[in-house]
């Protein structure tokens, strides 16, 4: 569990720090759609922690109690 929290907070850090403050690589055909990007790059992140906290650390927690 303890990796799943460092890898959410590091991976929600570098969306703000993309996002938010501007520090990614700049494409000028991209750049009409940086706001739709940052939302949808926040939502999938969130997404992808969800799964892997149901698909992997809440299935290990339930096999070892069986």
């Amino acid at each position: 569990m303890r990796h799943l929290v460092v890898a959410s907070v590091w991976t929600l850090h570098n969306d703000v720090i993309d996002y938010v403050y501007g520090h990614m690589p700049m494409y000028p055909t991209l750049s009409q759609f940086e706001e739709h990007i940052g939302y949808f790059t926040f939502w999938l992140s969130l997404l992808s922690i969800t799964l892997v906290y149901l698909l992997v650390v809440r299935r290990t927690r339930s096999n070892e109690l069986a």
